[in-house]
């Protein structure tokens, strides 16, 4: 991420964000989770987001069907603040024409 922040582009950015980067305090997905924190991938975008022009982007990685409901019903609520702190983190950097 960081030699991305310094990459400068005038073609348009397309963003996709798999959360199964993610530890698993800050996502529950299907797939292998990764090591990094939620805080480092919002600092991580502001980043890079602030050296291009992003035109979209999506937010991806659900968890497997769990074994009860309450443990279903948690990894939803991390999935889903896990998903608000990333769309709120790239709204500002979304530029429209």
């Amino acid at each position: 991420m960081a030699k991305l922040a310094y990459y400068q582009s005038d073609l348009p950015l397309y963003l996709s964000v798999d959360k199964d980067i993610l530890t698993k305090k800050d996502a529950v997905t299907k797939w292998n989770q990764g090591q990094l924190d939620i805080s480092t991938l919002k600092q991580s975008l502001r980043q890079v987001l602030s050296h291009q022009r992003l035109i979209g982007a999506d937010i991806c990685g659900m968890p497997e069907e769990c074994p009860s409901l309450a443990e279903q019903l948690k990894a939803e609520q991390i999935n889903r603040q896990s998903d608000e702190k990333i769309a709120q983190t790239i709204q500002p950097y979304l530029k429209v024409s």
